[in-house]
């Protein structure tokens, strides 16, 4: 099955960054009945590929809930009880 390979493309909206049009590329693995690489990608210089870019920035940065600095009144935390 080495080889096989199957591609396309993909509407979808990110919350955070907004609507993505992607090609998308699945490539079956030798060795590995039933498991595939699927490899997402925007065309270089389109709205969608900047907001892939946008989206990378943004998951390299801690959010602030993920950091502590969050939410008050979490279970166990500050502003927790009355």
């Amino acid at each position: 099955m080495y080889g096989r390979r199957q591609v396309g493309s993909l509407a979808c909206c990110i919350p955070k960054v907004g609507p993505l049009d992607l090609r998308y590329e699945k490539l079956m693995l030798p060795g590995a009945p039933g498991q595939m690489l699927v490899t997402y990608h925007a065309e270089r210089g389109s709205p969608s590929h900047e907001r892939l870019q946008l989206l990378a920035h943004l998951a390299e940065r801690p959010s602030a809930e993920a950091s502590g600095g969050g939410r008050r009144g979490r279970p166990g935390g500050a502003g927790a009880g009355g």
